[in-house]
């Protein structure tokens, strides 16, 4: 795949002078293979990688530095950035914190990253509405010693029954696993399939209006990918 700057050269200019200008402390440049990120994480191809300091302004006026880098995916802005933590405020590995082993922030599961990125919003965009909110809820961990009410969802397949649970508008249970193959079609599932929930009702008297409502927010692509991260002995037992 050629990457995106190399075939948009005028979006890769676009894109580094929106992130100097909003952020000063940082800088998007085309990184060699073998590029260090953190002590954990090298990206082994050349890539475009936005590494700094990134300030984030809270409401009461406080500022707060973390060092963090950004890696705009090959394929972008199709796929939204993947964020990496490179700060002693960050801890990586500390699942608590939604940090990964290799200092990948978890900013939310995949399939509620691309429901809610928009390209057209850009690197800024981005920034603002994921990494602001996650770095914000870090602010409140180190302040009060424990998560605050508002953010990251759980992690593994609780955090994706959550998710659909919202897309949903159902209350969470394990049978919403069992909605994702319907999601995952390419055409809205016939009313008179049987509905996943397990009361032996036909969709269309049961949750025929919930399916089709998630359809609004999810891909039947997005559901897919979801589907096939799912391991196997879950979609039977869930």
């Amino acid at each position: 795949m050629t990457a995106w700057y190399k075939k948009n050269p005028g979006l890769y200019r676009k894109e580094q002078a929106a992130i100097a200008l909003a952020q000063p402390g940082m800088a998007l440049d085309i990184r060699p293979s073998g590029f260090r990120i953190n002590q954990e994480q090298k990206w082994e191809q050349e890539c475009a990688i936005a590494a700094g300091i990134y300030r984030l302004q809270a409401p009461n006026t406080m500022q707060y530095d973390y060092r963090i880098a950004v890696v705009l995916l090959d394929d972008y802005p199709n796929s939204p950035c993947v964020v990496y933590c490179n700060d002693p405020k960050l801890p990586i590995g500390n699942i608590d914190r939604h940090i990964l082993a290799n200092g990948q922030a978890c900013l939310a599961t995949p399939a509620d990253l691309m429901c809610r990125w928009k390209p057209e919003s850009g690197i800024t965009g981005f920034l603002d509405e994921f990494v602001a909110p996650f770095l914000a809820w870090q602010v409140h961990f180190d302040a009060y010693g424990y998560p605050p009410p508002w953010g990251q969802r759980s992690h593994g397949i609780q955090g994706i029954i959550e998710f659909y649970a919202e897309m949903l508008d159902i209350p969470i249970e394990p049978y919403i696993l069992k909605f994702i193959p319907l999601l995952a079609k390419k055409n809205l599932p016939k009313g008179h399939e049987p509905c996943p929930c397990g009361y032996g009702q036909r969709l269309r008297k049961c949750h025929f209006q919930s399916v089709k409502r998630a359809r609004g927010f999810i891909s039947w692509q997005i559901a897919i990918s979801d589907l096939a991260a799912l391991p196997h002995n879950v979609m039977i037992t869930a």
